[in-house]
């Protein structure tokens, strides 16, 4: 779980196109953060030695509420908002891949929300 400032903010991230960077080099290629939309993220390696693309469709969108979505692989993932006082808490619950460890992949979610959090309050 992560706190961001503003549960509406992550949305209007999102539908911006910005570049965003967390673990890597991602680009944001496409998303689309509503009902049915679809999103295409470009995930490399800071060296550029390997990369993929990380896409899905926004299966539910709730503003302020939730996204849940699919992946490319057909996993799904399930990411509730909590508001609290001046803050949002961010929940991500996600099925696990069987190539690396259920730790890796953890870790992996988690530093993404971590720098996520950096970017949007930076912004």
């Amino acid at each position: 779980m992560q706190k961001f400032g503003n549960c509406s903010q992550i949305l209007n991230i999102l539908q911006s196109g910005i570049l965003l960077r967390t673990t890597g080099t991602p680009r944001l290629l496409k998303s689309d953060p509503r009902t049915g939309g679809k999103f295409l993220f470009r995930m490399e390696a800071k060296d550029g030695s390997f990369g993929f693309d990380f896409f899905g469709t926004y299966d539910e969108v709730k503003e302020n509420e939730l996204i849940e979505i699919t992946l490319g692989d057909g996993r799904k993932v399930n990411i509730s908002f909590l508001a609290h006082d001046q803050e949002t808490k961010v929940k991500e619950i996600f099925e696990a891949e069987q190539q690396n460890t259920i730790e890796i992949q953890r870790t992996g979610w988690q530093a993404i929300l971590d720098n996520f959090k950096k970017y949007a309050e930076a912004i």
